[in-house]
């Protein structure tokens, strides 16, 4: 995997998390939650880092870059697609 990337350090910070979108739905969710547990409490250090471990997901699966990830079909588009809430449901 670090292969994938220039930076060796950005690697093994993101080790830990998941290799495809396909298999990052679980984990993208898990951040919401703590994201709106952290706002909820008023706790900005948490929120900020979520927010941060957000970005490296998006990097991650987008192969060490943020460039690109927002065209139609990236990988924000096909993350926020895993993560809908259901219908006649209200989303986090």
């Amino acid at each position: 995997m670090i292969g994938m990337f220039a930076d060796a350090e950005f690697a093994a910070k993101t080790v830990h998390m998941p290799d495809t979108v396909e298999d990052a739905g679980h984990y993208f969710r898990g951040l919401i939650e703590r994201y709106d547990a952290a706002m909820r409490a008023g706790n900005n250090p948490a929120k900020i880092d979520v927010l941060f471990e957000g970005i490296d997901l998006v990097k991650r699966l987008n192969k060490g870059t943020q460039f690109g990830c927002r065209i139609f079909g990236g990988v924000c588009d096909r993350l926020e697609a895993l993560t809908a809430a259901p219908d006649e449901t209200v989303p986090l």
